[in-house]
């Protein structure tokens, strides 16, 4: 669950999502449920950076890393944050180091679906 450049970032903290929802796992199916179902957002940040609009791309990726961090995926958080500093550079937006962070997001995005689908199964009580 170690990633690149973050080699110190877990894909998710199952420590804190277990104290944070501890007795309501419930509950983090359906915030996650609702992260992992903005695949259409995220394959849209491809053309906004073709666009150029820097602006929506920082906000996208804004509340992406809101997202991420309530729900524990320390990984997303971090690679939502870099990409959202990215797109808001105060100098001129490297528009070649936006497409290499969203990459990165789409990445991550994905493995923490993943791992956030196979983390609720394995936590989930039976009805």
């Amino acid at each position: 669950m170690l990633r690149g450049r973050h080699k110190e970032t877990m894909l998710l903290q199952i420590k804190d999502i277990t104290e944070r929802f501890s007795s309501e796992i419930g509950l983090y199916k359906e915030l996650a449920a609702l992260l992992c179902e903005r695949e259409g957002e995220i394959e849209s940040l491809n053309a906004l950076a073709t666009g150029r609009d820097a602006a929506r791309i920082a906000y996208i990726a804004h509340k992406l890393k809101g997202a991420a961090g309530i729900l524990g995926a320390e990984l997303l958080a971090d690679t939502a944050g870099e990409l959202e500093e990215a797109a808001r550079s105060r100098t001129e937006i490297n528009y070649d180091l936006v497409s290499e962070r969203i990459r990165e997001l789409k990445k991550n995005y994905r493995e923490t679906c993943e791992a956030i689908r196979e983390f609720v199964r394995e936590n989930e009580k039976p009805s």
